[in-house]
């Protein structure tokens, strides 16, 4: 194996002497190790390893600085890659430029959505984003250009771009801005820069929220049983109607068991905290019957398939003999992998809580399928349970429970908790 030493960026007369590169002959084939210079005012001193195969120009940063120990790295990636372990990056251009880093991270994300790491619209909504807020500002320049001030050259531009909203929502900021830093790191890891710019101190005036925190819409107690005794007395009507159907109307068999099946949803969701999309993800499979010898004691445990994670949840003992009324309700003998809710009553439960007038609280905000959820978190921080065990319960981190549930607590609906002590039986 030859080696031969070019002047810096000597392979061309137009040189700019911005890198420096070593040429390896590999039987025939170049792998071009190099870095960049002084003049090129770039901070990576990390030398790159560049061959070009199979019709594609491939990269990886050997992410050390001395040559020795960087030839090693080449040599080793470069094995790799005709032995089919293809770790690498493909250049279309300059991989110093901001849109070939970008490349590479969104490459990267649509490959985690591929193995199913991550939602697949992930990579999606990264893509559109960069498309139409990072891209046509940072479109022509260098990763090593990107600084504190650029960025905040950025910010003020951004502030005058719109789509569909007058006012540049905060969150919307927020994400742009964490999508930023992740290409940044992903120049990082690439060995482009040693390390992440100064992010501008204006971003936290841009991006803090003086709202406050939004409340869940939940049901009290009182609105729960309307809404029940409500759904219950439609049912009666309902079977009454199959039993001695009137001249006019018809259908009334199916609306029964629309009725019926939205009863069980409720139930359901109010005696398990799940989220609505958790619950029409359970199969027969995954529920686990506990029996007791006191048998208002008998209760349910659920693997369920969570947002955040898969988790068990511990059913209400109501909920036990509910599970017996649906399987009588289906009929036929239910399968394992069968769905115990294969749709979501979306329209039946909007037209019940029209009849109850519980569509919308008292500030107006409307309540859905999830209100069943904050009604569970409510009413057992009211019943004394702690933040930490909803947490693993519920899936929902504990910060959250307090921000967003636990604010509309008030002493008096835990004054039992608060009264009984240990310390009333010493003094």
């Amino acid at each position: 194996m030859s080696v031969s030493r070019t002047t810096l960026d000597g392979r061309s007369i137009n040189s700019k002497g911005t890198t420096e590169r070593i040429t390896l002959d590999m039987g025939g084939r170049a792998l071009t190790l190099w870095k960049w210079t002084e003049k090129s005012q770039c901070k990576s001193n990390s030398w790159q390893a560049r061959c070009f195969l199979d019709g594609r120009t491939r990269q990886i940063s050997t992410r050390e600085e001395d040559i020795k120990r960087a030839k090693q790295e080449a040599l080793s990636w470069y094995g790799n890659l005709i032995s089919g372990n293809n770790h690498y990056h493909i250049v279309s251009g300059n991989p110093n430029k901001f849109e070939q880093v970008a490349a590479s991270y969104i490459e990267r994300c649509e490959n985690l959505v591929r193995h199913g790491k991550r939602h697949k619209t992930f990579a999606k909504d990264i893509q559109i984003r960069y498309k139409n807020y990072l891209e046509p500002f940072f479109r022509n320049d260098s990763i090593d250009q990107i600084t504190t001030p650029r960025m905040n050259a950025w910010l003020r531009w951004r502030g005058n771009q719109r789509i569909s909203t007058q006012l540049l929502l905060t969150a919307e900021l927020r994400k742009e801005i964490t999508i930023l830093r992740a290409m940044l790191n992903e120049a990082v890891s690439d060995g482009i820069i040693k390390e992440l710019p100064t992010f501008p101190p204006s971003i936290r005036v841009e991006t803090i929220s003086t709202k406050k925190t939004p409340a869940r819409t939940y049901f009290n107690g009182e609105e729960i049983h309307q809404l029940l005794t409500l759904a219950r007395k439609r049912i009666v009507e309902t079977r009454l109607l199959v039993e001695n159907p009137p001249v006019k109307g018809g259908n009334y068999q199916k609306i029964l068991r629309d009725r019926e099946y939205l009863l069980f949803y409720i139930y359901w969701l109010c005696g398990t905290g799940m989220r609505p999309g958790e619950a029409q993800r359970v199969k027969l499979k995954h529920i686990t019957e506990h029996t007791c010898e006191v048998k208002t004691k008998n209760y349910l445990s659920i693997d369920v398939i969570g947002k955040r994670g898969d988790r068990q949840v511990i059913t209400k003992h109501y909920l036990y003999s509910v599970f017996q009324d649906i399987k009588i309700f289906f009929k036929a003998q239910l399968k394992q992998d069968d769905l115990l809710f294969p749709i979501s009553p979306v329209n039946g439960l909007k037209s019940l809580l029209i009849a109850a007038n519980l569509r919308e609280n008292s500030r107006g905000e409307r309540r859905d399928a999830k209100s069943f959820r904050h009604y569970y978190i409510m009413q057992a921080l009211a019943d004394g349970s702690s933040p930490w065990m909803l947490s693993v319960q519920c899936d929902v981190d504990p910060t959250i429970i307090k921000k967003h549930y636990a604010r509309h607590m008030t002493p008096q609906q835990y004054k039992d908790e608060l009264i009984r002590s240990s310390i009333n039986k010493l003094i």
